[in-house]
């Protein structure tokens, strides 16, 4: 794809429409359907079956419009139209430097790799007779926790971080994997303090995708967070308490704002808040959990907890078959940040083969490494934690083959145990839930 093919299809499709949503009560479900479509090309229908919980009409459509316009997201990429004409009543001119910012940031990676040049403010152009709300939009009396699992390691940290809450938590699985069940029913968790979402995509989309119009990465964890808010609402929790980590907040390219995590930034986590308070509601509080830590704490976090090393997945190659393809730059950085804390038999139990061993991914762990290199397009950790643990690992008697490949390519940086200790203060954490954290980190 190249620069080309984006000025063309903004120039044949200047206008894509967010016309509106439906929902009605399907066998005890919330269905919503969001219409949306692309002047001159075609139209989309995107659907979320939610659990009914303590439906309100009045509290939850303004929730409702902001998802679609998460969602919408992943259509309006297809043309990039420069045009994005709001037909949802609710939604005022007030709100549109967020969603401007989302886009533009959250499709960083989508811009990069599709050798996009543009500015922010000519990237997309909000229309909208929509009115200001009046706040709060969603008053009713929330208590507890609302947990997104995920099936990684991150969020099975946050489960075990969150165990003195256990009464008062409830998962939450969007389009769950079965990792993600696995996690939640190993936790402890049974059925009814679980709520499934289901999202199911226009075939019309793959189609476009198919016949050469863009496509590319989205900003998945801001569609989970507008999620999470509304099931949030209907089963009146006060908190959302997500899994994202410091380290994400770190791009992918250097000297440039490229950031496959974005929407798990903390700088992501601090505009939904603010949008949140400023437009919807007060009354649900959405924070991660593991923002004070580095990727190689929550590793080491992970590593006390070995009964779900046969149940956790991240790989998103080895996915759709539910293992670990033991090949790409996730295996390799999961197994680099796990290995100083488990022994070879336990990587065993985890990987189909250990990466680490596997010198043909040279490329890849230079990759996770070196600051003059594209960092992969994936979610893992910073060039920091990479080389710290890979230093580590090379200290021991008899390091893995493909460290011992690159030893002499690595620079100097922070040990593993200056990582292990450091405590990041940029958080948004509730008194009771930091000290919760900080004193699992000091825990040898």
């Amino acid at each position: 794809m190249n620069s080309s093919t984006y000025q063309n299809l903004r120039m044949q499709f200047p206008v894509f429409r967010y016309e509106g949503f439906t929902l009605e009560l399907e066998n005890q479900n919330l269905v919503i359907h969001y219409n949306f479509s692309i002047e001159g090309l075609t139209s989309f229908i995107s659907t979320f079956v939610f659990p009914e919980g303590r439906f309100e009409q009045t509290s939850i459509v303004p929730l409702l419009s902001r998802l679609g316009m998460i969602e919408a997201l992943s259509y309006w990429k297809a043309t990039c139209s420069p045009r994005f004409e709001i037909q949802v009543p609710d939604i005022s001119s007030d709100e549109f430097d967020f969603w401007q910012h989302l886009y533009w940031e959250g499709l960083s990676e989508f811009r990069y790799r599709n050798v996009i040049k543009s500015s922010k403010e000519a990237f997309v152009n909000f229309s909208s007779s929509g009115t200001t709300q009046q706040l709060p939009c969603y008053q009713r009396t929330t208590t507890g926790n609302l947990v997104p699992i995920g099936g990684g390691k991150d969020s099975i940290v946050t489960l075990e971080l969150l165990k003195p809450f256990r009464e008062s938590n409830h998962l939450f699985y969007l389009n769950p994997r079965p990792a993600c069940i696995r996690s939640g029913e190993l936790g402890g968790y049974t059925p009814d303090q679980t709520t499934t979402v289901t999202r199911t995509l226009d075939k019309e989309l793959f189609r476009l995708n198919k016949e050469g119009f863009l496509n590319g990465h989205t900003p998945y964890s801001a569609l989970l967070a507008f999620t999470s808010l509304v099931t949030a609402a209907l089963l009146e929790k006060e908190y959302i308490v997500l899994s994202n980590e410091g380290s994400a907040s770190e791009g992918n390219v250097a000297g440039e704002s490229v950031n496959h995590q974005y929407s798990k930034s903390l700088e992501f986590e601090n505009s939904f808040r603010d949008y949140v308070r400023q437009f919807l509601t007060g009354n649900i509080n959405y924070f991660s959990l593991l923002r004070p830590l580095h990727e190689a704490q929550i590793g080491k976090l992970f590593a006390q907890h070995p009964k779900y090393f046969s149940a956790f997945r991240s790989c998103n190659v080895g996915c759709y078959h539910d293992n670990w393809c033991s090949e790409c730059s996730k295996c390799l950085f999961t197994a680099l940040l796990l290995a100083p804390h488990i022994t070879s038999t336990e990587l065993a139990t985890i990987f189909l083969s250990n990466p680490l061993d596997n010198t043909s991914l040279t490329e890849v762990l230079l990759d996770l490494c070196l600051p003059d290199r594209v960092k992969p397009f994936e979610c893992v950790g910073t060039r920091e934690e990479s080389i710290a643990s890979a230093r580590f690992l090379l200290s021991r008697d008899t390091p893995f083959p493909l460290l011992t490949a690159v030893a002499d390519k690595l620079p100097a940086g922070k040990s593993l145990h200056e990582l292990l200790n450091d405590w990041s203060k940029e958080h948004n954490l509730p008194p009771e839930c930091e000290s919760l954290v900080w004193s699992a980190t000091q825990n040898d």
